[in-house]
């Protein structure tokens, strides 16, 4: 069904909304919407409400409210994932990817061995173009919010990003024994996400992918040095457009599919 998303939230009392500008000609002009339709419309909350097209005129698309249901579309954490640059289309890729896959922000950055550079207002046009294809893959995938692609920062940034979550780890191949798995079940992580859950939210988990070339041995021990420890993601090197979108997969199995691994005690 036809999904639509905005800025602001509608209030539970609220018995129809109007679409305008861009929203309202894809779906006048391009979809030839008429009366009657069903369209799916997710508000800042990531309510998703459900409507029927009431009129199309040339000043906005009028619906009625029909339902509401709240957001059950998103994990149950808060994926944030900080990918190095990469070239050509693959950054393109990893962003419609990882947006099916459940990412809640995705912030690239510039490191040592990045082949791409682009300046503050290059950063700006991919951006927006990267924020484009993330709307379309939450559309297609029937996420309840659009995740934002920040403009490049710089790798201590990143990095500074990383440390401000509650939880955070950079998959490295230099590591060798540290897996998602033995992360997810640490006694920090469970008491993380613990004390998390019970604050009333939900955890938030940043982890860092490397450009095509990588992270440096430098680059991976400034991370460890300010608490962001290394983990592998197996025996096998994957491509940096397929590491994020890998790691997100595994998260929704270990904290979203089956958020307790622990059977003695619940969290």
């Amino acid at each position: 069904m036809t999904r639509f998303f905005l800025r602001e939230r509608i209030p539970e009392d609220r018995e129809a909304l109007v679409l305008t500008g861009p929203d309202a000609h894809h779906l006048r002009d391009v979809l030839r919407a008429r009366p009657g339709e069903s369209v799916v419309v997710c508000d800042a909350n990531g309510t998703e409400l459900s409507c029927r097209v009431a009129d199309a005129e040339a000043d906005g698309v009028r619906l009625t409210i029909e339902s509401r249901r709240p957001d059950d579309a998103e994990p149950h954490y808060e994926a944030v994932l900080l990918q190095g640059l990469a070239k050509g289309e693959r950054m393109d890729v990893l962003v419609q990817k990882s947006v099916e896959l459940g990412v809640s922000r995705i912030v690239p950055f510039s490191s040592s061995r990045c082949v791409v550079r682009l300046d503050r207002e290059e950063g700006r046009r991919k951006a927006d173009r990267w924020n484009r294809i993330a709307e379309e893959a939450a559309k297609q995938s029937g996420r309840s919010r659009i995740p934002p692609v920040d403009p490049p920062v710089p790798f201590d940034e990143a990095l500074r990003i990383a440390r401000e979550a509650d939880l955070c780890f950079l998959p490295w191949e230099g590591e060798t024994a540290r897996n998602l798995w033995d992360f997810r079940l640490d006694p920090a992580t469970r008491e993380t996400v613990r004390f998390v859950t019970e604050s009333g939210r939900v955890p938030r988990i940043a982890f860092l992918i490397g450009p095509e070339g990588g992270f440096s041995p430098e680059e991976a021990g400034e991370a460890l040095s300010m608490g962001i420890p290394t983990i592998t993601l197996g025996r096998r090197i994957l491509r940096t457009e397929t590491a994020g979108p890998a790691v997100l997969a595994q998260l929704s199995l270990l904290f979203d599919r089956f958020p307790n691994p622990y059977p003695d005690a619940p969290i």
